[in-house]
């Protein structure tokens, strides 16, 4: 997006096939198109919900998301406004010299710089979203009796407290951030185009009669084997191995070279699994939450909040299954804790306590309907149906 302020269209004047922005719509989706996964998503409760409308529902899209769902033709959409911006190339020399430091760093095999170099790619898009406006804030200052008046009458002040000495105040107020560096448009574009990549690839494999059994932003876990299909080999995996920017790669290949396998080893197991290694095992609990398995090899564990042991010991497969029959896995973990009060206390300052917690890991998934029997998940409606709230509903 290049410099400019947006510039504000009315719907009669909106030309979808000339236009670059953001655009206000009611959408809706069609009956006969329920059968494939929603690209569009409402933000409900702290999750992103990729819904059916049953009902036409007011959203805001950008308008490459638009064009994405009227191409599909699972929607039908009333234009209600639009805000044109300016198009441009943005950011690419700082997402490709990333992208190359990163890869640099995991030939060299250092760890902690590839994963800093993830980190920084991760939040080089994310931060033009910064919230600004209103945030939750502590602010630990010498005693004032009229400090909290300013937060009080703007009806801004959360809570009131002091210092055990009594010579500071501690103020949970609503504050703004003092920075400018922000542009929710463009973090916006940018997640909206990863969606739209993600949604056709999910989409592609469906149509080959294969299934996609979860998706992340940046990857899927199916059973199709892309190498069977040259146009979709071009259209996501064009170098046959992920090396480039913005190619797909097999996490396979990877986990067998993290094992240990040599070159050679790799490539003869190609040789049998037809030139595309697969996992043998995929056990899937909820987001972010599955195991994989290759016959021969360390498991695959993705469980948040789960720390590994100090001897890099994991999940494994086998809890995974005991977690799918019922049983929830538990650990026990240290945590530190520094109350605020310690902050500014004369006998206890910045004092660090430690704390035994005991957590649970059970399977749970709340983001569709999922038939026990088959394992099939059917995304919800908007409105929400009677499922979701025991409330009579009839479908379209």
């Amino acid at each position: 997006m290049g410099p400019g302020l947006p510039e504000k269209v009315a719907k009669e004047d909106l030309d979808l096939n000339n236009f670059f922005g953001f655009v206000e719509v009611k959408v809706k989706s069609k009956v006969d198109m329920l059968h494939k996964k929603p690209l569009h998503a409402l933000y409900e409760g702290g999750k992103l919900m990729f819904r059916h409308f049953s009902e036409p529902t007011t959203i805001i899209l950008f308008s490459e998301e638009l064009k994405c769902g009227v191409k599909s033709g699972m929607y039908e959409y009333e234009i209600v406004r639009g805000e044109k911006l300016k198009r441009a190339p943005f950011m690419k020399r700082f997402f490709k010299d990333g992208f190359k430091r990163k890869a640099d760093a995991k030939r060299a095999k250092n760890p902690a710089l590839k994963a800093t170099w993830k980190i920084i790619l991760n939040s080089g898009y994310g931060f033009w979203g910064l919230r600004t406006k209103d945030r939750d804030a502590v602010l630990i200052q010498k005693k004032e009796e009229n400090s909290i008046y300013p937060y009080l009458n703007a009806g801004k002040l959360i809570s009131y407290g002091q210092s055990e000495n009594g010579k500071y105040s501690i103020i949970r107020a609503l504050e703004d951030l003092p920075t400018t560096d922000h542009n929710v448009a463009i973090a916006s574009a940018i997640s909206s185009y990863s969606r739209c990549r993600l949604w056709e690839l999910i989409d592609d494999v469906e149509s080959k009669g294969k299934k996609v059994y979860m998706c992340d932003t940046d990857s899927v876990i199916t059973n199709i084997k892309l190498n069977d299909y040259p146009d979709l080999m071009a259209k996501y995996m064009w170098d046959g191995c992920g090396d480039d920017l913005g190619s797909l790669k097999n996490e396979a290949d990877d986990h067998l070279k993290d094992e240990g396998w040599s070159k050679d080893s790799i490539n003869g197991l190609k040789e049998e699994d037809g030139n595309m290694i697969h996992f043998d095992g995929l056990i899937l609990g909820g987001c972010k939450f599955y195991s994989l398995r290759i016959d021969g090899c360390k498991d695959i564990a993705k469980c948040k909040g789960y720390k590994k042991g100090k001897d890099g010991s994991d999940l494994t497969f086998k809890d995974f299954e005991d977690m799918a029959g019922g049983k929830p896995k538990d650990q026990k973990q240290i945590q530190f804790r520094c109350p605020l009060q310690n902050h500014v206390s004369d006998d206890e300052q910045f004092a660090i306590r430690t704390m035994l917690v005991e957590k649970w890991f059970k399977f749970t998934y709340n983001k569709g309907l999922i038939n026990q029997d088959t394992g099939v998940i059917t995304p919800y409606l908007h409105p929400p149906s009677y499922y979701e709230t025991g409330a009579p509903f009839a479908p379209f």
